[in-house]
């Protein structure tokens, strides 16, 4: 009878162990920092809400995502929504939901494109 408990009490550890290896492999193909554009959150803000729901990703808000919401509220009463929506969130301190730093930002390089004489080339 001590020999069956043993073995199920393996199986189940056995089982379990290979539950957390499959859940921390499908987490790692994510990364951890989602940024969403403006069009994710004036049109379908329930999958950003999710996504901060499941507390697994950060979601950074772009300052320029803020400032193209600020001028969509006038005309959608949805775009206003999830502005309160992102306001409550924010003043609450939910550390899975935050904007852009100034620090954090990626300069674009100038492209220098060529003449014309030079585009037949390619």
């Amino acid at each position: 009878m001590q020999d069956m408990g043993q073995l199920w009490l393996r199986s189940e550890v056995t089982k379990l162990d290979s539950q957390i290896r499959h859940n921390l492999s499908s987490a790692m193909c994510l990364p951890p920092f989602l940024v969403p554009d403006t069009e994710v959150l004036a049109s379908s803000p329930h999958l950003v809400k999710q996504l901060v729901y499941t507390k697994k990703f950060i979601i950074v808000i772009p300052n320029v995502v803020i400032q193209e919401l600020d001028e969509l509220k006038r005309t959608s009463g949805r775009v206003r929504d999830t502005i309160r929506w992102l306001e409550v969130q924010l003043r609450s301190g939910n550390r899975f939901l935050r904007t852009q730093r100034t620090t954090e930002r990626k300069e674009i390089p100038f492209i220098k494109y060529p003449k014309k004489k030079d585009k037949e080339a390619w």
